[in-house]
């Protein structure tokens, strides 16, 4: 079995004693003697006992490894808290990853790990940001339902939308962040490329079940010649109106009656 090559108090106590034991004997050379004995450098059993005879103890030398805590000055403040709390923060709202590099440009960044901050992906910590234009448009929706949902005769209504699943890693989620910090929340990223996307209809009727109607599913392509297209190529006005029709024969087929007066809008981007 290997021996560590730091030597330990103990080790260097073993030297000295074996070092004061052939002295005493009479030996020429004792420094060769004991390296006989514990099969260490001729140059260690001299610097032990050179350190012995200028400071009369020995210590133990530091392991020549990033295994030790460092000396810092650094002082445990709220405020140098507070700034690697903001540091981080700012550098995950706008999805940039935090690595040591980055963070030594600040002092109290070198008590990152101490303080308490992991790395990796914070779970739960992704929210979508709605611009102010969906944020118009969500208020007149909830204005315009919430009387058809609370009067005293329910319609049926269905609820219809398009949407993606993807699984997309990138290096910018291996990053710093603080589990304590409840108001580090890191916006979603608006990806594009290839996705499974899908677009159904969902029946909210007083009269049976809720129940998914005309569900497709597909994966998009990267390029014009794989069919179908990707997400923004495929959802577009000419397969909303295909799939829309038939949804119409589908809710036809369960008794259910859409109004004829109801105008419908078809937009080219959905």
């Amino acid at each position: 079995m290997a021996r560590a090559r730091t030597l330990t108090r103990e080790d260097r106590l073993d030297m000295l004693r074996l070092f004061a034991f052939y002295t005493s004997q009479g030996e020429t050379a004792p420094s060769k003697k004991v390296v006989q004995a514990l099969g260490r450098n001729v140059a260690v059993v001299r610097g032990v006992w050179c350190e012995y005879c200028d400071y009369g103890t020995v210590t133990a030398a530091t392991p020549a490894a990033n295994r030790t805590a460092h000396p810092t000055r650094l002082i445990h403040s709220t405020q140098n808290i507070e700034l690697i709390q903001a540091f981080v923060r700012s550098r995950r709202v706008t999805r940039m990853r935090g690595t040591a590099v980055d963070v030594l440009t600040l002092p109290p960044s070198l008590a990152s790990k101490r303080r308490g901050y992991k790395r990796g992906k914070k779970p739960g910590s992704s929210s979508y940001h709605l611009s102010k234009s969906n944020v118009l448009a969500r208020d007149e929706y909830v204005q315009l339902m919430h009387p058809l949902l609370t009067g005293t005769i329910r319609p049926s209504v269905v609820y219809m939308d398009e949407s993606f699943i993807h699984h997309h890693y990138k290096r910018q989620h291996d990053s710093l962040y603080d589990p304590s910090d409840e108001q580090d929340i890191q916006r979603k990223e608006n990806h594009k490329g290839r996705r499974f996307c899908f677009i159904a209809g969902i029946l909210d009727s007083p009269a049976m079940d809720c129940r998914v109607l005309t569900l497709d599913i597909f994966r998009g392509g990267k390029s014009q010649a794989k069919e179908p297209n990707d997400y923004h190529g495929m959802f577009n006005h000419d397969h909303f109106v295909k799939w829309f029709n038939s949804l119409l024969d589908e809710l036809d087929a369960l008794g259910v009656q859409a109004s004829s007066s109801m105008p419908f809008v078809f937009t080219t981007s959905l």
